[in-house]
């Protein structure tokens, strides 16, 4: 299976994972506040519960996500919402400016497509998507597009976000190439709106031959932009 760049008019591109290996992520987190190891565990927990939910808007979204969350720990949903957003959200950009890079090409990439006339986004799971790539060391006009699933009340692999995306792209979501390291919340974003995928591997020479879609390393994915052009 391959990707036809004929039919692709814009690219959206996941963060956590595939624009920088966010391996050990969990550790990072724990070590740096071991009290609150239960919530960060249960927080999770909530998301894998949660994932592919769409509750339409934002206040929506969250007045679950906090209660589920309420329900998983010790706070109550109003705690719950005051530790998420001034504790965990807080955390994760200083995080990530402190043990993580952004991956080497990306910059290049971005521009590659800018100057093809290529839109493109980035498209997150979690919030603050434009905190974290600066965070990330990358400038904060990477691109133009920058999204939240929680901000627009869902959680990948919800089809709306994905034809929201598009349209705000001026293009068509089959038009889309999605970029991202999961096959379950990336993969499926992009084979519910029938757009195309590739997914990004953490390791060189790791790909499955019967796998049913485009798979590449990151450096793989620079070149094969480079050669696009």
């Amino acid at each position: 299976m391959n990707v036809d760049l004929s039919k692709v008019r814009a690219i959206v591109f996941d963060l956590d994972g595939t624009l920088y290996d966010n391996s050990r992520f969990p550790f990072w987190l724990v070590t740096s506040r071991v009290a609150d190891t239960f919530v960060f565990s249960a927080e999770r927990k909530v998301r894998r519960m949660m994932k592919g939910m769409d509750l339409d808007n934002v206040d929506s979204f969250y007045d679950s996500f906090f209660s589920h969350l309420s329900d998983k720990s010790r706070f109550t949903a109003e705690e719950a919402r005051d530790w998420y957003w001034k504790v965990y959200m807080e955390m994760f950009p200083k995080i990530l400016h402190k043990h993580y890079k952004a991956n080497a090409g990306v910059e290049e990439v971005f521009a590659c497509l800018d100057h093809m006339n290529i839109p493109t986004a980035i498209y997150s799971d979690y919030p603050l998507v434009k905190e974290r790539v600066e965070a990330l060391g990358l400038p904060s006009d990477l691109c133009e597009n920058y999204w939240s699933a929680p901000d627009m009340g869902a959680f990948k692999p919800a089809i709306r976000p994905m034809h929201e995306i598009a349209s705000a792209m001026g293009v068509e979501a089959d038009e889309l190439l999605v970029v991202g390291d999961r096959v379950d919340t990336d993969g499926k974003s992009a084979f519910s709106c029938g757009a195309q995928f590739i997914h990004i591997l953490k390791k060189k020479n790791s790909k499955d031959p019967s796998s049913a879609y485009v798979s590449m390393h990151w450096d793989e994915f620079v070149q094969f932009i480079m050669d696009w052009e």
